[in-house]
């Protein structure tokens, strides 16, 4: 539990985290719609002089309930007893400094809310660093544990508008008239689903029956005011959620409590703990070794393709394609075409074998 002292500037930045975001814009810097120095001072200014004209309570009260949203006010008083705080230490100030920080912050908050609005036993944790086979890692942004199974949270703090399939791995991104190409969050987020799946097979071997997978969510949460999501929605993923913090659509939403036992809860936390509490200079070394190592190119591997006869952990035969880049393998989900891992999967035979996925896919459907 962290016991630091608050400065001035965290008691304010607490106010602000407390705001609508459409009153407080933390993407004010990013955005081309920002407004001025002058007008901001001009908002401060008249929102002061309203709540010293609201001599009585409840005027104050109303007053409070329009610029304040009820739920990021009551985290930013628990602010020092919430999760996001207990695991990563982040001060209220630099929370309104970045506006990732902010991100997974919101979500955070959200996971947390979700949790308690349906009484629901689980444990958070934030910055989750993977590590794999090769030494690298592969870091997610929140992981929230439960009978309920596992959620694999992205935190997402953009703006504009984005369009494309849930899941395609590749999303436009509008900014006015700017058109960007980006990375689906889902898509991404899968990586971390995978890596984990893998992650906890190796590490609890009492639970290798257990295909990770197929207990968890891969959720993205976007966390900033504006933005929209126009979505082929024809083709969802089985296991993906997608939605604006802003909305209550993620903390209403209930997750079935029969997916994992207590006992597999307690394991899988146990296991989560050594890979997500670090120093923030433990945390910082990690980033900027990994980096050199990145521009040194060691954690390129050239993926290849191939039919196969697989035998499940419950003793079934099946034929998969599998992508392997000879440090892991996932295999083709057939409901939503992407590549998930299955470690208790057994290869019994390759049957063909492949350069590249079009030519892989076009065999494996005919």
């Amino acid at each position: 539990m962290n016991t630091q002292k608050f400065e001035v500037l965290d008691y304010t930045a607490l106010v602000k985290l407390s705001f609508r975001s459409k009153y407080w814009r933390v993407d004010h810097k990013a955005r081309t719609d920002q407004w001025s120095k002058e007008t901001q001072w001009l908002f401060w200014g008249i929102f002061i002089f309203c709540v010293w004209l609201c001599t009585l309570s409840l005027k104050c009260a109303v007053l409070l309930l329009f610029f304040f949203d009820p739920h990021y006010f009551y985290y930013a008083i628990s602010y020092k007893k919430s999760s996001w705080y207990r695991n990563t230490g982040i001060r209220p100030s630099e929370v309104t400094r970045n506006v990732g920080i902010y991100g997974e912050y919101i979500a955070t908050m959200c996971a947390e809310e979700n949790l308690k609005k349906h009484k629901m036993n689980g444990r958070i944790f934030n910055s989750v660093m993977i590590p794999k086979k090769d030494g690298d890692f592969n870091e997610a942004d929140i992981v929230v544990v439960g009978n309920f199974g596992i959620q694999v949270i992205e935190a997402k703090a953009r703006m504009g508008t984005f369009a494309g399939s849930p899941v395609g791995e590749k999303w436009t991104q509008y900014i006015g008239r700017q058109v960007y190409e980006t990375q689906n969050p889902l898509y991404q987020n899968l990586n971390h689903c995978n890596y984990l799946s893998e992650y906890l097979y190796e590490k609890i071997p009492y639970l290798r029956s257990i295909d990770f997978i197929n207990k968890m969510y891969n959720i993205c949460l976007y966390g900033l005011h504006g933005v929209k999501l126009s979505m082929d929605k024809s083709k969802l993923p089985n296991m993906g959620y997608l939605v604006d913090m802003a909305s209550p659509g993620y903390r209403d939403y209930y997750f079935s409590e029969n997916l994992l036992s207590d006992k597999e809860v307690s394991l899988i936390c146990d296991a989560i703990s050594r890979i997500s509490y670090y120093s923030r200079e433990e945390y910082k070394r990690k980033m900027e070794e990994r980096k050199v190592r990145q521009e040194r190119k060691e954690f390129q591997h050239r993926y290849f393709y191939y039919i196969a006869v697989i035998t499940t952990a419950g003793g079934n035969k099946k034929t998969v394609l599998c992508r392997d880049n000879k440090y892991y393998k996932t295999y083709y989900d057939q409901e939503d075409g992407w590549f998930k891992a299955h470690p208790n999967y057994r290869i019994d035979k390759v049957v063909q074998t492949f350069d590249s996925l079009e030519e892989a896919l076009q065999i494996y459907k005919s």
